[in-house]
């Protein structure tokens, strides 16, 4: 066990959709002096994130060191017996420990402050300011519940980013782009509080406002020959650069402040790119004939799913996520399930798959799809069952998924401003550095999966035998490694750790859910 002193013993910032695409350049042009002592005082490596590489499975991921078969995350919906509205997740659908859950039964404390997948927050041995998915500030959105009145008093107003989204959907880009900095802003005077009046052994600290400009402001940093007369998109070409300096500073101030002589691990859940096109997936599966719909054309008042004829239909997506995933219609499974599970189910997952292996986009004519996998190729565990009977990847992910089954075409092109211009990649971030670890170091092969070992490690913690992921030993001066090998305990039965299934579905009243779908679509996580 690792000796108490002052202050954290990891200091842990998240940035949500951080991308070495930008990073990089930057450091070497010196706009981000913190991150680039970082690069050459410890080690960095492009961080491997789920499939999909979405927020809900991979900050899941991220907690609990295993695969989404495991913890039962794989979108910000899952999939529910005899339901086609399915619920929104929230911290209780994780199933299983979190780094976080084990670190305070072991007794060391824990302070975090706006990470995704924390609301509703969790008993812990510390504190907990939940992320995104907190419905409103009128919800119990802090553990203990009346650290959320003493933040109101010590700090004042502080924005949820639920807020910051309903800024973006009025269209003002100066009230949404000052939003997220003044967001930014209140954090840090959060996180400078707690650090001054609670003592914990390790915080973390996440910051969403590069990934919310990236989603909206990604092609602003595009060049063309047509550029120069566009003025909206010259007016923010550099405001996700602006974004990153901010942040620079700010992780700069705190390590400053509080983290000399401490281990700082800095990560994202995913990377970031441009989108180029939308595919209409269940528009792309009628004309394959896998999806019958009941009515020509949409009809007022009814949802998507309402259109369908499921007594001819064998495969849908998803209707609100923009994932990249297909279900067959299971009978036994689904609410109108209609095909056989055995050889079947399995004839038409390969018929699917093999289809979308051909498709070819109609205007550029290159290949749609790079990689079609079956659930089991990629999952494993107990919760294997809730995940899509098929995953795949657009080309590069440079596709925007939409559910709409009554689109014009099933490929179209994707207007360039003033809407989600940029989206996740499969490759994030990672950055460690500290007394134990190696300097000037690139690593290759990191997991998301992999941190929570990891951490687990870095503070001479026992390793859950469960996780997935391995300890990133690579990143570890070769001293400690010869004298600190990972060591690790058998798991409690998952029986003893998973959520109960109705609980978690009961989180959001009917008006919360509301809100945080309009959040979603406002992201372009919804359709």
């Amino acid at each position: 066990m690792l000796k108490k002193r002052s202050g954290p013993n990891l200091i842990i910032f998240g940035i949500d959709g951080g991308t070495f695409q930008v990073i990089k350049p930057m450091v070497q042009g010196g706009k981000l002096p913190h991150l680039g002592r970082l690069f050459a005082e410890g080690t960095h490596g492009t961080l491997e994130s789920t499939i999909p590489p979405l927020t809900a499975p991979a900050w899941a991921t991220f907690f609990t060191g295993k695969n989404p078969g495991k913890h039962g995350i794989y979108d910000f919906v899952w999939q529910s017996r005899d339901k086609l509205d399915r619920p929104l997740v929230n911290a209780s659908s994780i199933r299983g420990k979190t780094v976080w859950k084990i670190l305070s039964e072991r007794g060391l404390r824990v302070g975090l402050i706006n990470v995704p997948m924390t609301y509703p927050p969790q008993k812990i041995n510390g504190y907990i300011i939940s992320g995104m998915l907190t419905p409103s500030k009128e919800s119990t959105f802090t553990y203990p519940p009346d650290l959320q009145r003493e933040i109101f008093s010590k700090v004042g107003d502080y924005p949820l980013d639920i807020q910051l989204i309903k800024i973006l959907q009025t269209g003002d880009d100066v009230d949404f782009i000052q939003a997220l900095f003044h967001g930014a802003k209140k954090r840090m005077k959060t996180a400078r509080y707690l650090l001054d009046t609670r003592e914990v052994d390790v915080f973390m600290l996440t910051f969403t406002m590069v990934d919310r400009l990236q989603h909206r402001y990604w092609r602003c940093m595009e060049t063309g020959p047509e550029d120069a007369l566009d003025s909206w998109k010259a007016k923010y070409s550099r405001v996700i650069e602006q974004g990153y300096e901010q942040l620079d500073t700010y992780i700069g101030e705190l390590i400053q402040q509080y983290g000399q002589e401490k281990d700082i691990m800095i990560l994202s859940d995913h990377g970031f790119g441009p989108l180029y096109r939308n595919f209409f997936i269940n528009k792309w599966l009628t004309m394959k004939g896998f999806m019958a719909l009941a009515y020509p054309q949409m009809q007022p008042g009814k949802s998507y799913s309402d259109h369908v004829d499921w007594s001819r239909t064998v495969a849908y997506s998803c209707f609100s996520s923009t994932e990249e995933s297909i279900f067959i219609n299971l009978e036994g499974r689904e609410p109108y399930g209609i095909v056989q599970p055995g050889r079947d189910y399995e004839a038409i997952r390969e018929r699917i798959m093999e289809d979308l292996k051909m498709l070819k986009d109609p205007i550029s004519g290159q290949p749609v799809i790079d990689k079609v996998m079956k659930r089991e190729e990629i999952y494993h565990g107990p919760m294997l069952e809730r995940a899509p009977d098929i995953q795949f990847l657009s080309h590069n992910l440079e596709y925007s998924l939409r559910g709409n089954p009554y689109a014009e075409s099933h490929i179209a092109e994707r207007p360039m401003l003033r809407q989600e211009s940029g989206y996740h990649r499969l490759n994030g971030i990672f950055m460690l550095k500290g007394e134990k670890i190696r300097k000037g170091v690139t690593l290759s092969n990191a997991r998301l999966m992999d941190l929570a070992p990891t951490v687990l490690y870095l503070l001479e913690e026992k390793i859950p035998d469960d996780m997935d992921g391995k300890v990133l030993v690579e990143a570890f001066a070769e001293n400690y490694r010869d004298s600190h090998p990972p060591e690790y305990e058998e798991a409690a039965p998952a029986s003893q750790e998973s959520a109960e299934e109705s609980a978690s579905e009961n989180v959001y009243s009917e008006s919360e859910k509301t809100i945080i779908k309009e959040t979603l679509k406002g992201l372009g996580y919804f359709d």
